[in-house]
């Protein structure tokens, strides 16, 4: 008996603690925040902005929520007022300051002096040379990702700190995962070259999250690099296309040609599966004027439809071989069914890069 109790002594007993923060708890926080005050290139959405926050985690969040657990303020002067009631509270000085179309420098200073790492990232614009990177840094030690994204500027250029482009890239790329557009187009940009398929993954981020200059340089890239693949027969810069192919992929609009301006009885026109009778005319929101742009980009995203078709149907057959042993109305032995899963792994690639028939 003593020893059954004893056991039962020793037994672990579940913890009633939330288990730790993780990467994306923190990008769902910045992203509702920045979605509530309009920054980083989001469109303020202060209910949207809400909404996200009450599926948070992090304690921020729960925050913001308790201030209006009702509903959204119905205007930026109703939020900062709410804001200013809780002056004691650096976070709450933060949100007021930078609510609104006019930044209140005095309720930035405040809350950085209290310790917020977002007023410190801000304020981090607002100085000069050694306190313009003390700032980004305290910030940036609480992965905030603007303070990341100043910190990393500084160690590139050298302002106010010693050169540092390894640790510039480093807090780029961390502040890029953490969601931060500009980070993403630049770690995109410096840590990788023009025939990096990983340039265009983190360009991509960039341009879906809004930032200004990555859908320009997708476009330009986009015609740069289908020419090498062409010149190349197909053999080089695959991974690249179908990188810039996934960025593009659901962010463009086209426009119809070739119909008739003034059709006796209007009908919806039916569109061919090549597009051969659309024109790419933007691009993530961004109108494209040059034909052979259009063309290109065209080109590299019935290539990224292809390449995706094709390896589902590689895998599909490889898995159906292996695990039915029955092709049509033969069956096929284990040993046989092995040589051939073998050998469609082996052409994987070559499956996928097939040409269009």
């Amino acid at each position: 008996m003593t020893s059954k109790k004893r056991m039962r002594l020793i037994e672990p007993r579940p913890s009633l603690e939330e288990p730790a923060l993780t990467i994306d708890d923190l990008k769902q926080w910045y992203f509702a925040r920045d979605t509530f005050l309009g920054l980083k290139y989001k469109q303020q959405n202060m209910v949207l902005g809400l909404e996200l926050a009450r599926e948070c985690r992090h304690e921020d969040a729960k925050w913001l929520v308790s201030l209006f657990p009702d509903e959204a303020p119905r205007s930026e002067e109703e939020a900062k007022c709410k804001f200013l009631d809780h002056s004691q509270d650096a976070r709450a000085l933060a949100f007021a300051g930078l609510v609104g179309c006019i930044i209140d420098k005095k309720n930035i200073l405040m809350s950085a002096q209290l310790g917020c790492a977002q007023a410190q990232a801000w304020m981090s614009l607002f100085c000069y040379e050694q306190q313009h990177f003390k700032y980004a840094e305290i910030s940036a030690a609480q992965n905030e990702p603007a303070g990341l994204a100043v910190a990393a500027e500084c160690y590139w250029d050298g302002d106010g700190c010693q050169q540092n482009l390894e640790k510039a890239l480093a807090y780029w790329e961390k502040a890029a995962i953490l969601g931060d557009v500009a980070s993403a187009y630049h770690f995109g940009g410096k840590k990788y070259s023009q025939i990096s398929w990983e340039r265009y993954f983190w360009w991509g981020e960039a341009a879906r999250g809004g930032f200004y200059n990555a859908p320009l340089e997708l476009v330009a890239s986009a015609a740069d690099c289908f020419k090498l693949y062409l010149e190349s027969n197909g053999r080089t810069f695959a991974n690249v296309i179908f990188a810039i192919g996934e960025a593009f992929c659901g962010n463009v609009k086209y426009e119809l040609t070739g119909l008739q301006l003034f059709p006796e009885r209007p009908k919806k026109p039916e569109i061919p599966p090549d597009y051969r009778d659309r024109r790419i005319s933007f691009v993530f929101e961004r109108r494209i004027h040059r034909e052979d742009f259009a063309h290109n980009i065209a080109d590299i995203l019935n290539l990224h439809k292809h390449w995706i078709q094709n390896c589902k149907t590689s895998i599909f057959c490889w898995i159906w071989i292996g695990r039915n042993g029955i092709f049509g109305c033969i069956y096929i032995p284990r040993d046989i069914r092995n040589i051939i899963s073998k050998l469609l792994w082996a052409k994987r690639y070559a499956w996928a890069l097939a040409p269009p028939q």
